[in-house]
């Protein structure tokens, strides 16, 4: 698992998933599952 942290911010922007071993179907490397997070600012809330 990969915590994706924007070098510019600091601000946590996403998360993936790797596999490391292969599989039947699939080889080691590549990312098996995937998030990403968008923040902003506002003046006040819902």
């Amino acid at each position: 698992m990969d915590i994706i942290i924007d070098p510019a911010t600091g601000l946590l922007i996403g998360e993936r998933e790797v596999t490391l071993t292969a599989g039947k179907t699939f080889p080691a490397g590549p990312a098996t599952a995937w998030t990403s997070v968008q923040t902003s600012v506002v003046n006040s809330g819902p």
